[in-house]
């Protein structure tokens, strides 16, 4: 698996507005962002499935928390401190 996919994926897939959305797209537009962010989320899902638990750690998630970093980002989460730090 590479990291640099997993990197992309999971930096875009709870930032819907990352995509450049116009200021008041149509109905196709909105279509399109949709099946689009729906798709990279599935991508990101099944990436990070494939994740063994000391990886998932060492990126500072849970298996419990993956739908809602997927989702959401991490944005809310508490940052990583460095392992001399805890």
């Amino acid at each position: 698996m590479s990291v640099e996919c997993s990197a992309t994926s999971l930096r875009t897939a709870g930032h819907p507005a990352a995509h450049g959305t116009t200021a008041a797209p149509g109905l196709w537009a909105r279509f399109r962002s949709r099946a689009t962010d729906a798709m990279e989320r599935r991508r990101a899902r099944r990436l990070i499935v494939e994740m063994e638990d000391r990886m998932l750690r060492d990126i500072g998630l849970a298996r419990g928390d993956v739908e809602r970093a997927i989702r959401y980002g991490r944005e809310d989460a508490r940052p990583v401190l460095p392992w001399w730090r805890m």
